[in-house]
């Protein structure tokens, strides 16, 4: 929040097991100036979307800040089924969704849901290779990893899609599919988290640190992440 300095809304993620925990970790949040807050469902054991829609009520119910739901089932093992979306988007403290299951089929069954029945209900994608496809199904924009290295290749992106520039945006697009390089050059799934920190801290944005488990990137992936530095600095949109 000091750095955002009420430029930009803030969300903050309070995904957790414990219903409580996740109240207190919004309350905190919302003596930082955030706007919302983002929770997925529970994790460790699959609640079933009965139980899903109780938990989301319940906490929509007591937190302090309006909360914008958050589908990520490739984490947390669990799908906010389109039922769910149906049963919670009338409730008048949950303001959203973000979608990071890459399923555009269900992408598109959620914008088509939030459009019959409250058109002011903004669903946005996550995977930002998506982001074309999704904004033509409707969406209202996107929260991609990307953005935290080139936010000007996003915010470029979205407007020439919103302005109907389809060459423009055909061509920034390209650009996002090239940063798709940064994300695989570790063995396992975290390496999207290392390659994106690795090329923040190398750009001088912030550091590489990652919270526990996650280890830092060492040679050859920090070599690697440097080379791919080296190859895209060409497209205009890293930290200067």
């Amino acid at each position: 929040s000091r750095l955002v300095g009420g430029r930009v809304p803030l969300y903050v993620g309070i995904t957790d097991t414990s219903l409580v925990d996740a109240i207190d970790l919004a309350c905190f949040a919302a003596t930082r100036e955030t706007a919302a807050v983002v929770a997925a469902p529970p994790f460790y054991f699959p609640a079933g979307q009965t139980e899903l829609q109780h938990w989301f009520r319940e906490l929509a119910d007591g937190l302090p800040l309006p909360l914008l739901l958050y589908n990520m089932p490739s984490c947390v093992r669990v799908v906010i089924e389109i039922e769910s979306l149906s049963a919670l988007l009338h409730h008048d403290n949950i303001i959203g969704l973000k979608d990071s299951s890459g399923d555009l089929d269900y992408f598109a069954a959620a914008i088509e849901l939030s459009q019959k029945q409250r058109p002011d209900w903004p669903v946005m994608m996550g995977p930002e290779a998506l982001l074309m496809q999704a904004m033509a199904l409707g969406a209202s924009g996107g929260v991609t990893g990307g953005a935290n290295l080139c936010p000007t290749l996003f915010t470029r992106l979205f407007a020439a899609i919103r302005s109907g520039d389809q060459p423009a945006a055909e061509q920034l697009q390209q650009v996002v599919e090239q940063l798709q390089q940064l994300y695989s050059f570790g063995k396992y799934g975290s390496s999207y988290l290392k390659g994106l920190k690795c090329a923040l801290e190398l750009t001088g944005v912030c550091s590489g640190l990652l919270a526990a488990p996650f280890d830092v990137f060492r040679t050859p992936e920090r070599t690697r992440v440097q080379n791919w530095l080296d190859g895209f600095s060409a497209s205009g949109f890293l930290p200067q």
